[in-house]
This record gives C-alpha cells, sequence and structure tokens, in this order.
C-alpha cells in the first residue's frame, strides 16, 4: 500500500515539474514601444521611433495615446527619413492649422473650465473649449488604415463616450460613460480582444466600463483626430454615430503593452499633473491621474525613456493653469504682489499662442518639429543604452519622480473627499465641507 502511495506521489511529482519547465507563452511581439502623449509634438514619437530603430532596437508595436499618435500615424505611411520630412512639410502644418483658438480670453478659459469640471452635470464638451478643430479629419496620408502586413504594427488609445450633445446638462452620475478602445490591425485586435481595461481595475469607481473595444476599420485620419480629444481643450472627435475622447484615459498604457509583448520601452510619468489636468481627468473619466502616474512609475517590469523637457516643445497654446508652468521671474513678481492678486496673476497669465502652428509661419513650423524629432531620438537612444539587458533602470533619469506624486490621495488634493457632516464634497463651499476647517477628511478619490 505504501509503496503504491508512493508511486502516486512520485507520478504527481514528476507531472508538476514537467508542467512548471514548460516555457511562459511566448508573446504575440518581442518589443513594444510606448509614447504617452500631451500636445502637439509628432516629431517626438517620430524621433523615438526611428532613434530606436537606428540602434537597432526595431519595435514591433508602438503604443500611442493622444499627441504622440500623429507621430505613429505618420511612421505608419512614412518610415524612417520620409516620415520625418513629411512632419517638416507643409502639408502637415496645414492638417495643424485646423485647430484654430475657439477662446481667446484666458479668464473665459478658466472661468469655463472651472464652472464645468465643478458641475454634477454632464459638460457641454462641444463647445467654448480652447481649441475648436473638425470632428472629422479628411484623409492626409497615403495608407488609410494600420499596418497588416509584416513590420512594425500600431496601437493607438483612445475612449468612446456615450456622452452626445443630447445628454448635455443630464446628471452626470457614477454610472459608466466610457469605453477604452484600441485603434490596431486586425492580428494585434486578436490579442487585445476582450481584455478589461486596465484603468477600471485599478479605479474601480471610475466613469469607464469595465469591458474594452478593439477597432480594426477607423481609418488614421478617424483615429488620430479621436485620441487628440482632450476635454475642455479641444471639442471631441467623432466616427460615425460616436464621440471620442482623449486617449488619457489610459495615458501609461503598461499593462497593454505587456500582454503583447515580452520587452517594453516607455516613457518615463515622473512628472507632476496640475490641479486643472488632475480636475479635467476627474470630472470625465472619474479617477486621479496623478494616482494613475504613480501606479506607473512604481512597475519595474519595464525600461524607462526620460522626457524631462518634454512638455515645452509642444505647439499647442495652453494657458498657465493648464498646466505650463510660469516662468521663475514671472512668479517672483507675483509675489511681490498681494497675495490674492499673485495667485490670479500666476493663474491668468497668457497662453503660449506664440507657438501654435499658425503663429509659426513655414519655416518655424520646421524648426520647431526638427527639434522635436532630435529630442525624441536623443532621448530613446539614451534610455536603450543605459538600460541594455535590464529593467528598472533610472540612473538617467533628470527629474525623478516628484515627491508630490507620492500624495495623490490626501485630503489637500481630492476631488471627492467626505466629512463628519457630509457624505460627498465637491466644493469647500459647500455647507461641511470646507477641507481647512473640518476636524476630519476623508479622501474618496
Amino acid at each position: 500500500m505504501i509503496g503504491k502511495k508512493l508511486k502516486l506521489l512520485t507520478a504527481v511529482v514528476a507531472l508538476v515539474s514537467v508542467a512548471s519547465a514548460q516555457p511562459a507563452q511566448a508573446k504575440k511581439y518581442r518589443r513594444a514601444l510606448v509614447i504617452a502623449g500631451g500636445g502637439i509634438a509628432p516629431g517626438v514619437a517620430l524621433g523615438m521611433i526611428n532613434g530606436a530603430r537606428a540602434m537597432g532596437w526595431n519595435p514591433d508595436v508602438v503604443i500611442s495615446t493622444c499627441g504622440a499618435s500623429m507621430g505613429a500615424a505618420i511612421d505608419n505611411s512614412y518610415q524612417n527619413i520620409e516620415g520625418r520630412d513629411f512632419a517638416l512639410s507643409a502639408t502637415f502644418q496645414n492638417v495643424m492649422n485646423l485647430a484654430t483658438i475657439e477662446t481667446k480670453s484666458v479668464k473665459k478659459i478658466k472661468k469655463n473650465f472651472e464652472a464645468l469640471a465643478l458641475s454634477p452635470l454632464v459638460p457641454n464638451y462641444f463647445e467654448n473649449n480652447i481649441l475648436k478643430m473638425p470632428e472629422a479629419l479628411k484623409s492626409f496620408l497615403p495608407r488609410p488604415h494600420f499596418n497588416r502586413g509584416g513590420g512594425t504594427r500600431y496601437v493607438v488609445i483612445a475612449a468612446k463616450s456615450t456622452i452626445n450633445r443630447s445628454t448635455v446638462g443630464q446628471v452626470m452620475g457614477n454610472q459608466p460613460r466610457f469605453k477604452e478602445v484600441f485603434f490596431t490591425d486586425p492580428d494585434t485586435a486578436e490579442v487585445l480582444q476582450g481584455m478589461s481595461s486596465p484603468i477600471k481595475e485599478m479605479f474601480p469607481e471610475s466613469r469607464l466600463f469595465r469591458s474594452t473595444e478593439v477597432n480594426t476599420t477607423a481609418t488614421v485620419e478617424e483615429v488620430v483626430r479621436a485620441t487628440i480629444s482632450d476635454p475642455f481643450l479641444i471639442n471631441p472627435g467623432r466616427i460615425g454615430d460616436d464621440y471620442y475622447f482623449t486617449g488619457a484615459v489610459d495615458l501609461f498604457p503598461i499593462d497593454v503593452a505587456k500582454e503583447l509583448a515580452d520587452e517594453v520601452l516607455i516613457t518615463y510619468p515622473g512628472y507632476l499633473f496640475t490641479r486643472a489636468e488632475n480636475l479635467d481627468i476627474m470630472k470625465s473619466y472619474g479617477f486621479n491621474q496623478t494616482a494613475a502616474a504613480l501606479r506607473a512609475v512604481n512597475r519595474s517590469d519595464v525600461k524607462w525613456i526620460d522626457i524631462s523637457g518634454y512638455k515645452k516643445l509642444t505647439l499647442d497654446p495652453v494657458p498657465a493653469f493648464f498646466g505650463v508652468s510660469p516662468a521663475p521671474e514671472q512668479k517672483k513678481n507675483a509675489k511681490q504682489k498681494d497675495s490674492v492678486m499673485a495667485s490670479v496673476i500666476v493663474s491668468m497669465l497668457k497662453m503660449k499662442d506664440k507657438v501654435h502652428p499658425a503663429w509659426l509661419g513655414t519655416v518655424g513650423f520646421r524648426s520647431a518639429v526638427q527639434k522635436q524629432f532630435e529630442f525624441g531620438w536623443n532621448r530613446v537612444q539614451e534610455a536603450l543604452v543605459v538600460s541594455r539587458g535590464k529593467n528598472n533602470v533610472r540612473s538617467h533619469l533628470r527629474e525623478p519622480i516628484n515627491p508630490r506624486l507620492l500624495n495623490a490621495f490626501t485630503c489637500a488634493n481630492a476631488y471627492v473627499w467626505s466629512t463628519p457632516t457630509t457624505e460627498q464634497c465637491w466644493l469647500d463651499s459647500q455647507k461641511g465641507c470646507n477641507r481647512k476647517t473640518e476636524k476630519e477628511c476623508t479622501p474618496i478619490r
């Protein structure tokens, strides 16, 4: 009897050993390059893609969000030096010039933003934004869809919404209103089909659906227009009858990249999001972008690209309170005045409209895009040199994680909180909601 049990145990151990010895299932791709966008900076993404190739690190799949999708779309049609040349062309500048200034008064922008973001109602995302752009872009690239053959594949992320013009003014609530969408080719779509939203997993109370969607039929131009639609900054893009919002729904898609590839190289999210940027995403998607960034920087299974100084290269006009840090001398001058007026002066700084493509002219536009390209090229090569053969190398980061990122969920920066007398607070002016005077405060999100 003992002999039979011993034989059975030996057989079980052998089976377990064989199972554990089986190699892990191979991923679809070997290498994924992830470029988190932000602003009009197509040259940065192009520089990173081509800089990686020049180092012999050929990305099998490029995953991009927001403004970086422009560079990915161009690379999809024109690879290597031809892509850079197209980004420098007057043809592409004309496409960028389709984004016109809709609201020129910074004071009006700030007033509109605060009112919309803090209201419990669905905002009018369609009017009175900073930029206005056609809901759909006409074809301007020779390849209408993402690569379906050999070579680099592409995934672009955006959010399809149940919000449309008829739902404006309804109670926003906490029900799902946005679905994370992966725009890609049919082969890549097979891997992402049925994937749960990583952001919904991180933030269960967010306004995202748990399910995601893959789209292989939209044109490249439709995809670009969809993913650059930052709420309050630019009006939503449209594909068919559906409206789409920014790829910031999953700005650091590490989980998506790991689903597809063994080796992931991604832009490092060490910068701090401003109150306005966080409030923008919170109002729409229902989660804190700073908290999402903190989750990303804590990952150790990827290679990092330093992008310190990236925002200075973007071509989009943005008021100071939306993330353009005031210059040191402006801060100094503001501090010399009354403290109340100082905060007004710092937050009401002029827009960066001098760098919008419409004001640059052909020579200025070409120079700006060339600088972006060189920035992306140099930074990706730097990352590949320092991280050769290993993940999570951070010695090259010029601006390590901002300490304030670690305070993602405190009452000082929460956008929904509770006190002993009020279950849900949105404004300090609400009765029983002032975080400075209440003895107890619990951050919700």
